[in-house]
């Protein structure tokens, strides 16, 4: 889903929905920064895509992950930008996280 609202915004409305936990990439594995613990690629679902290209980001597109956790009751937010797609992932956790640019959905 495109959006124009700000990332504020659209953090605030998943908080909203209940993802109240924060997770960062890693190579191989999304982190909970909550409790410190590595989750691997098939043990999260993505609920919810939000891109949101803001004035000051003009180059980069900021992409908001609403993820639930599936063998436990712990929603939250993974943030990242473009640029994350480039920083040595791994291609399983690439291929979990990876999205279509709508605006560009004609060139894949």
């Amino acid at each position: 889903m495109c959006s124009n609202e700000s990332v504020i915004d659209i953090i605030i409305d998943l908080q909203e929905k209940g993802f109240d936990h924060d997770f960062v990439l890693g190579h191989e594995y999304i982190r909970c920064l909550q409790y410190d613990v590595l989750i691997p690629p098939d043990d999260f679902e993505i609920l919810e895509i939000r891109h949101c290209k803001e004035k000051v980001y003009l180059k980069n597109m900021a992409i908001i992950y609403a993820i639930q956790l599936k063998n436990y009751d712990i929603k939250g937010i993974l943030m990242c930008n473009s640029k994350s797609y480039h920083c040595g992932l791994s291609i399983h956790l690439w291929k979990k996280i990876s999205f279509r640019d709508p605006e560009n959905e004609h060139q894949l």
